[in-house]
């Protein structure tokens, strides 16, 4: 599928006026007034990294397809070893995702990006292996990083936060998929970590790519006072806090929690969770969960 020797595809650079297409063995570099305004496909790559040194954007076409899930700003598909680095992206709530992973693409990895918009942030499917360090995601449509059908992700050193001041926004979500949490800030959404339909989601600590330093916890803070549950569990899934630190502030309302456990799901930590001025409960277990 498009495979180059690995020699040909150690690196490309990305100028500050340049963009980058790599699609079903095409590559192609050419001059904007640094933006591009397309979709991006890299299908069947081994060893590629894309990389701007000088913070290059790709903004969101005018054209959308109906499916708001078959294209993406950078989507990834059915490959291996892939670096995308230093780039930003524009975009608006209701469009396609900004970045998208999928089809069994493995080691991806995602340093250093600023995202804003997209329908989804960063959208992992297929049994993708995805990597996320550095990555700054604000005012996506709902969910800012989501993983299903299996994929395995790791979040570490990264933003995520909305400042519309509208609903519906889940920090991270998973369904039936594995994903992995440190170092992070989550700000003002209605879910902060969400597990659900066999997911599962782990609060450790790792730095794999991102220097010590800064945030050494997982904070999910609610200053403007929109969220229902810090961390929401249920159909069958698990969370947990491991080897790393979870602070919730302010979270829920009178009806809500710092965490809800449902529908024969469970939860469980230790001394490393810290809920801090919940406006409900502080650990809500219902429908045959376990806490």
């Amino acid at each position: 599928m498009g495979r180059y020797r690995r020699s040909e595809l150690r690196r490309r650079t990305i100028p500050q006026q340049g963009h980058f297409q790599a699609q079903q063995g095409r590559t192609e570099c050419g001059t904007r007034a640094g933006t591009c305004t397309e979709y991006v496909t890299i299908a069947g790559f081994e060893n590629l990294t894309v990389k701007s040194t000088t913070g290059a954007t790709l903004v969101q076409p005018s054209v959308v397809p109906k499916n708001l899930y078959s294209v993406a700003l950078v989507h990834i598909i059915a490959s291996r070893s892939v670096t995308v680095e230093g780039l930003n992206f524009t975009s608006d709530a209701s469009k396609p995702p900004a970045v998208l992973i999928e089809k069994g693409s493995t080691n991806v990895l995602l340093h250093n990006l600023n995202i804003v918009g997209g329908v989804v942030g960063i959208f992992a499917a297929q049994t993708s292996e995805v990597w996320i360090a550095g990555v700054t995601v604000k005012n996506s449509g709902w969910a800012y990083v989501f993983a299903v059908d299996g994929s395995n992700v790791h979040v570490e050193n990264c933003l995520l936060e909305d400042s519309t001041g509208t609903t519906w926004h889940e920090g991270i979500g998973s369904e039936g998929s594995p994903v992995y949490v440190s170092r992070t800030t989550i700000r003002n959404m209605q879910v902060g970590l969400g597990s659900s339909f066999g997911g599962s989601i782990g609060v450790e600590d790792f730095n794999s790519y991102s220097p010590f330093g800064g945030v050494s916890d997982v904070v999910i803070d609610n200053p403007a006072g929109l969220n229902y549950s810090g961390v929401q569990v249920d159909s069958s899934s698990t969370a947990f806090v491991s080897s790393g630190k979870l602070r919730i502030l302010n979270a829920g309302q009178p009806w809500g929690a710092g965490v809800t456990v449902s529908a024969s799901s469970s939860f469980w930590a230790s001394n490393n969770l810290v809920i801090s001025g919940s406006r409900g409960h502080g650990i809500y277990v219902t429908g045959n969960s376990h806490a």
